[in-house]
């Protein structure tokens, strides 16, 4: 093998683990922004429904009105869930 076959097969390596990693930067990136009803983010904390619509009542709690209907961002549920670890 030249060195120029080398170099190439080197680059070729590199080009897939930047590939990789960026498919999994913005496959996170999609799952944080996901906006969520009552029901998902209820059972994406694995709690009830009437436990979601308790704290969405309460002060400090991330929840998004539009009206009578609430919405949750993942990540602004994350977030919470690092400061209940902490408290």
């Amino acid at each position: 093998m030249s060195i120029e076959e080398t170099i190439r097969a080197i680059v070729r390596e590199e080009q897939q683990k930047f590939l990789e990693e960026l498919k999994q930067l913005l496959a996170s990136q999609q799952t944080a922004n996901k906006v969520l009803k009552a029901k998902e983010a209820a059972a994406y904390l694995n709690i009830s429904q009437s436990r979601i619509y308790d704290l969405a009542h309460s002060e400090g709690f991330p929840v998004i009105w539009e009206g009578r209907k609430m919405l949750f961002l993942q990540k602004d549920l994350d977030a919470w869930l690092e400061t209940q670890k902490e408290a």
